[in-house]
């Protein structure tokens, strides 16, 4: 029973060549009164280095530092700054390798650096009863990992386990605590297997992690839990994860493509949900930061019995709360109604992974607390044509949408029925994209058929890129606007469709007394290159035949259109007898320049036929360089044509202004403030 203390040592190995598999350092107890071992009681390891030492075993017994099976509370302390650097073990746990009946570990102020094992890279520790395993005061592990590519390597004294989790640690005990508090996890991996940092399977016990620091864990298919993977049997042991964060945390692909559920955290629950108390699970003041998973659960994955009963119990009990990284320290309010975070905290049912082991297909898990929403789609929703998919709940700043037109053709009402209350719907690109076409804006998009798109950080006050909605390889309208449908284009690049496309870029129109809308401001538009040195174009870029359009601040240039097409056509037909569509027309600080009409027609920026009660005002500096038509009879208005049935015997109109681009100027700059009204006799 004797008690060893080391201080203020360096170690390195034992001899390289030597056949031996003992690790450097073994505690042990024996049975065997002929061939007795030493047992030691307490052993105190302080301000030691342990460095460069490999062991090849020819079992699972690990530990190429530590290893050994220690007595009913026997007590190893390894503590005040020593470290652990470069250990590798073929067999359970890098460099330390413990188990017994209550085995005492105490490590404070430690480092486990490019440690290695099959399970658990730093430490394995198993018990048949009781366990008591303390890590804190800034204790760090960094560069541990995984090694081997067997998925069911591992195991303990309790059960056997199907694979070889735990990057850092790999822990398996029945009764006991389990606290890390106060340190620091960095770039663990471990590969093929659950938990890139810590692994924990428990029965009754309470693990607790305090105050901990997960930095680039990571964990590759079919493992789960990039920094944290958890087994909790039962209700009667406790789960405590306070006050820690978690960052590029990540389960990534691997060998399988099953599971890799859980970027930070996986935790796979063995009991109902209606068991859930404070006492026994509670994830607070957690800090998550690009986490992904490579499966579901971007920050956390929960497999349990009924995956909404238990969201339902978590929000009810308030069992997790999440710091918002946009406005510390606060929390997010709306973590529970929110579909923003629909990917990021997911969970699946036991009875459908039964049926689908490892299933890393969405369709079959479901968000924590979907039954919560207030809404089925994220607002904002982001668009990446890049990296991200056109998938249910998609729209989030971590599962970006891939299409515009996806994300508009949604039904944002949630599971329980209630129609969201959002006016307005913002959609904000983060790429250029060339994927979408024909996306309809009509009185019920998004509830309320009011849709905002814009570039990313539009709102910044730095300089900021306009993303490009490139159409040249589609013939259909890229936008159709019409009913009350209401559409905002703010900061984006457009070209041109198909150049022999005969339909407009953008078109609003009404068949009815309903007023569609189109604004946009600080907005480019120029046509294909590749087109533009060959193709006029057979199509407008904005059509409008009964409705309100509002430009603003935006530059149009470098177009070449054929016959009676423009940059912008507007028509007032009649939509019943005597009753034409009215449009309203309102442009500001805007540039039309290098604008080219060939063959017959006017205008080539804008061609527009006013009925009663339009209006069409061009004001505030809008600027109009090297517009023209072609030098033929029946082409006027180099710049604007605009045509009045000023014949109409029920109307005259007053303060008319019909301005036409002198044929004979080919270039030229010009200051207009024109507006075009109609009034009915009487008025």
């Amino acid at each position: 029973t004797g008690r060893l203390k080391l201080f203020g040592l360096h170690f390195d190995n034992l001899n390289p060549y030597s056949t031996v598999t003992n690790p450097l350092i073994q505690i042990s107890e024996s049975y065997d009164r002929q061939n007795p071992q030493v047992t030691i009681k307490d052993f105190d390891i302080v301000n030691s280095e342990f460095k460069n030492i490999h062991q090849d075993t020819n079992n699972q017994q690990g530990g190429a530092v530590i290893s050994g099976h220690q007595d009913s509370g026997a007590l190893l302390r390894i503590r005040d700054q020593c470290k652990f650097n470069n250990i590798t073990s073929t067999g359970q746990g890098g460099a330390i390798y413990c188990t017994g009946r209550y085995p005492i570990i105490e490590i404070n102020r430690v480092s486990f650096i490019q440690c290695k094992g099959i399970s658990g890279g730093a430490i394995f520790a198993s018990s048949q009863d009781i366990l008591s395993l303390t890590i804190d005061n800034q204790s760090e592990f960094k560069q541990c990992e995984i090694i081997g590519d067997n998925e069911n390597q591992g195991g303990g004294a309790i059960y056997f386990i199907l694979s070889n989790p735990g990057g850092a640690i790999h822990s398996i005990f029945n009764y006991g605590e389990f606290l890390i508090e106060s340190s620091q996890f960095e770039s663990c991996n471990s590969a093929n297997s659950d938990g890139g940092s810590v692994f924990a399977q428990i029965y009754y016990n309470s693990l607790s992690i305090n105050k901990v620091t997960f930095i680039g864990s990571s964990c590759s298919q079919p493992g789960s839990g990039g920094a944290i993977a958890i087994v909790q049997q039962n209700s009667y042991n406790r789960i405590s994860i306070t006050e820690s964060s978690f960052t590029n945390c990540k389960t990534l692909p691997g060998s399988s493509s099953q599971y890799g559920w859980g970027g930070a955290i996986d935790i796979e629950m063995g009991f109902e949900a209606s068991f859930l108390t404070l006492e026994n699970f509670q994830l607070t003041d957690l800090s998550f930061t690009n986490c992904k998973a490579s499966g579901a659960g971007n920050n956390l994955h929960i497999l349990s019995m009924d995956t909404y009963s238990t969201g339902q119990v978590i929000k009810n009990e308030n069992l997790l709360t999440v710091k918002d990284q946009s406005n510390p320290p606060n929390i997010i309010y709306d973590l529970f109604t929110s579909p923003q975070y629909a990917y990021d905290y997911m969970g699946i049912n036991e009875s459908i992974e039964k049926d689908n082991p490892g299933t890393i297909d969405l369709d079959h898990h479901n968000p924590l607390f979907e039954q919560l929403f207030i809404s089925n789609v994220p607002n904002p929703s982001y668009i990446d044509a890049i990296n991200g998919k056109d998938i249910k709940f998609c729209g989030g700043q971590y599962q970006m949408c891939k299409t515009i037109k996806y994300s508009t053709e949604r039904n944002p009402t949630p599971l329980s029925g209630i129609i969201p209350t959002d006016s307005t719907y913002s959609i904000i690109l983060t790429s250029n994209t060339a994927l979408d076409t024909n996306i309809q804006i009509i009185s019920t998009t998004l509830v309320n058929g009011h849709i905002v798109i814009q570039s990313d950080e539009y709102d910044s006050i730095e300089d900021y890129t306009k993303q490009s909605i490139i159409t040249s390889s589609f013939s259909s309208s890229l936008f159709t606007i019409s009913g009350t449908g209401h559409l905002e284009l703010l900061r984006l690049h457009f070209d041109n469709l198909n150049p022999t496309s005969n339909n407009p870029l953008i078109s609003i129109s009404t068949d009815s007394d309903d007023v569609p809308q189109l604004q946009i401001k600080d907005c480019e538009f120029k046509q294909n290159p590749d087109s533009y040195s060959t193709f006029s174009l057979s199509h407008s870029i904005i059509s409008i035949n009964g409705g309100i359009i509002k430009i603003e601040k935006a530059k149009i240039e470098s177009y070449k259109l054929i016959n009676e097409n423009s940059i912008i056509t507007i028509k007032s037909q009649s939509f019943s007898y005597g009753r034409y569509r009215k449009n309203e027309i309102k442009i500001y600080q805007s540039t039309f320049s290098n604008i080219q009409k060939l063959g017959d027609g006017n205008g080539a920026a804008i061609n527009a036929e006013l009925q009663q009660d339009s209006i069409l005002k061009v004001t505030d500096s809008c600027t109009f360089y090297n517009c023209s038509t072609e030098l033929i009879d029946n082409c006027a208005g180099g710049a604007i044509s605009t045509v009045l049935d000023i014949m109409k015997r029920d109307y005259v109109f007053e303060d008319v202004c019909i301005y036409r681009l002198i044929q004979s100027v080919p270039s030229g700059v010009y200051s207009l403030d024109w507006i075009w009204k109609s009034f009915p006799i009487g008025v």
